[in-house]
């Protein structure tokens, strides 16, 4: 199999729900020009120290990305929940 960013990607996430980790996924386009992620990490409770880390990572990967011009040209917005 030929190393390709996408299937770095497909196998980043295939292995990361096969270990039973929590992903962000993308709940919808909005019609203003943004990408919309929702975040289901723990952010209190048992699990708020790792959930807490795992939302200041991904809050800083899309304000990197944001900052960059977005991904296909459109703004990416966190909700968290």
């Amino acid at each position: 199999m030929h190393l390709t960013r996408r299937n770095f990607f497909k196998a980043g996430a295939t292995a990361a729900v096969a270990a039973g980790l929590p992903m962000p996924f993308i709940a919808r386009a909005g019609a203003e020009g943004e990408i919309v992620l929702a975040s289901l990490y723990d952010l209190s409770g048992p699990f708020e120290e790792t959930g807490k880390q795992m939302f200041d990572t991904l809050t800083l990967a899309v304000e990197e990305i944001n900052a960059s011009g977005g991904l296909v040209g459109k703004k990416v917005r966190v909700v968290s929940s």
